[in-house]
């Protein structure tokens, strides 16, 4: 349903922009531009943790972090924030990794205790 939503909205927004140049051209320009904005929405992440660190897996590229790479973690409700600095800061939310975990953040945050301290 969100999907659909989305879609409608990209094609309504395009299809404005393009009335408003009247060129197909910029037609083009514009979706791409939309959907590539919206990669994230529409392509799955994974996210797998082992012992040798987190790995991220998209279509187009996987990232490999070792646990070296960070100093802490902060659990949030929705999954568990990888930081980099030994307290929790705002460049954390733009520099660390978020995990997304949803009903398994307890899980995750077993593991990341292994590793990582938890900040505060």
């Amino acid at each position: 349903m969100r999907t659909a939503m989305v879609g409608i909205i990209i094609v309504g927004m395009t299809y404005s922009l393009a009335l408003l140049t009247g060129s197909a051209g910029w037609l083009l320009l514009y979706l791409a531009i939309f959907l590539l904005s919206l990669h994230r929405f529409f392509f799955a992440t994974r996210y797998s943790i082992d012992e040798k660190g987190v790995t991220i897996t998209r279509p187009w590229r996987n990232y490999e972090y070792t646990y070296d790479d960070f100093q802490s973690f902060t659990s949030t409700k929705n999954g568990v924030q990888l930081n980099r600095m030994s307290s929790e800061s705002f460049y954390d939310r733009i520099r660390g990794v978020y995990i997304i975990s949803n009903d398994d953040t307890a899980d995750v945050v077993k593991v990341l205790r292994n590793h990582l301290k938890e900040a505060k």
